[in-house]
């Protein structure tokens, strides 16, 4: 019986594929730990992670790229694992990895270049529930001067949007700005309680420091994003696709005020028609979005 010949590269690989499986992914994320468990038992699809570049989690770059292209709409068997691509609430019963093997033979070039391309650049907005604090400590401390943020490594910038977000602490405790779409909960543990700010402290500055900078308005880029967070993880997808939106808004400091026109009819005690209308001009002019045709 012929012995398989050692390769020391690809057996290294694959510890650090168990390592994900068993360290970052566990019970939090017990599909990608079952995804992560098979590749490192498979020399073809740990032959594909090697191509990652130095200095990247090939795990992470691997199930990302597959990610990525299922959400490219990818026509696979594969897709029906995936809550984020095939709309479910949790991952549905059955073993992946045959389906999932298939899916890297059938794609193995369009994956190769994106784990040598790629990089792991995930944003989670949800930490600035534990940079407000401290931000409003600094303030404090300075007097209330402005802040002027630095932030290395700002993949899509997200963070330097603490301001924009609302907050819930839990008991009451809220911050932030009351009508953003997009709030985060984070639940207080132990005696010692972090300084909530009843106001947001004043930001004159905002400065994001990337080798590979993330633009909002990059519809690639943000789909790189989406597919970097695990697809057993639908709220933190949906907490995201929220923050990319508010993100692609850039503040006027103008007021909007809103004029509508309502068409509606009724008939045997219910609604039969109903239109409603707004005044294109003033959202423009509160966006400070040019009006052809109109003086300023």
């Amino acid at each position: 019986m012929t012995q398989p010949t050692p390769n020391p590269p690809l057996e290294a690989l694959a510890r650090r594929f168990v390592r994900f499986a068993d360290q970052e992914c566990g019970d939090y994320a017990p599909f990608y730990a079952r995804l992560a468990r098979g590749i490192a038992h498979d020399p073809e699809l740990l032959a594909i992670a090697a191509h990652t570049r130095s200095g990247q989690q090939a795990p992470n770059l691997l199930l990302a790229a597959v990610h990525e292209l299922l959400l490219r709409g990818s026509d696979h068997a594969l897709a029906a694992f995936y809550p984020s691509v095939a709309h479910l609430a949790a991952v549905p019963p059955g073993d992946p990895m045959p389906a999932f093997r298939s899916f890297c033979q059938a794609h193995r070039a369009a994956l190769i270049a994106l784990v040598s391309t790629g990089l792991v650049q995930t944003n989670e907005p949800q930490r600035c529930t534990v940079l407000l604090p401290a931000f409003a400590t600094v303030a404090r401390l300075a007097g209330g001067t402005p802040l002027a943020l630095i932030e290395v490594g700002a993949s899509g910038g997200l963070n330097l949007l603490f301001d924009r977000y609302g907050y819930d602490y839990g008991a009451g405790q809220s911050a932030g700005d009351p009508g953003s779409p997009v709030r985060f909960t984070c639940t207080l543990h132990g005696e010692v309680r972090p300084p909530i700010p009843a106001g947001m402290p004043p930001v004159a500055a905002r400065v994001g420091l990337d080798l590979h900078p993330i633009r909002a308005t990059d519809p690639e880029a943000m789909r790189w994003l989406r597919a970097l967070v695990w697809p057993e993880h639908p709220a933190r997808a949906a907490l995201l696709q929220q923050v990319l939106a508010l993100a692609r808004i850039k503040p006027t400091g103008r007021r909007y005020r809103q004029a509508h026109v309502v068409f509606l009819r009724a008939a045997g005690g219910k609604i039969a028609f109903l239109r409603e209308y707004f005044d294109p001009v003033r959202a423009a002019q509160a966006l400070d979005a040019p009006i052809l045709g109109l003086d300023a």
